[in-house]
């Protein structure tokens, strides 16, 4: 019946924080006991069971707050998607302008998420 009465509890918190993720951490401190002298309180823990069961039921939770509607979801789609007004066109660049923008890069040894670093980058440009 507690547990119960927690779960309700921080479900209400998260659904109503303006800033979601600093309520979870918020929470995660309190329940951890990681809070600040003026953060105290003698609330009971929150388990891990009861946070993941926050988050596995969400779904359900958010579907009970919306009206369910008999229109066709492929009506609304056609009356919500509409065309750009504008579109983007990337032009072909030549070998040369690549090597150019390279050789103008700064020489960092900080690696990208492939491990490539500019200085790799500039060694292996005339390759």
């Amino acid at each position: 019946m507690v547990a119960s009465a927690k779960r309700k509890y921080y479900e209400y918190q998260l659904t109503n924080a303006a800033n979601k993720k600093q309520k979870v951490w918020e929470i995660i401190k309190k329940e951890s006991g990681k809070m600040t002298k003026t953060d105290a309180c003698n609330e009971t823990k929150l388990t891990p069971e009861d946070f993941n069961n926050y988050f596995v039921h969400i779904g359900e939770n958010l579907q009970k707050q919306f009206n369910n509607s008999d229109e066709d979801p492929h009506l609304f789609l056609q009356k919500t998607n509409k065309s750009p007004g504008t579109t983007c066109y990337l032009e072909p660049v030549s070998l040369q302008e690549v090597k150019d923008i390279i050789k103008g890069l700064n020489k960092k040894k900080t690696k990208d998420i492939y491990g490539m670093t500019t200085t790799l980058l500039e060694d292996i440009r005339d390759i």
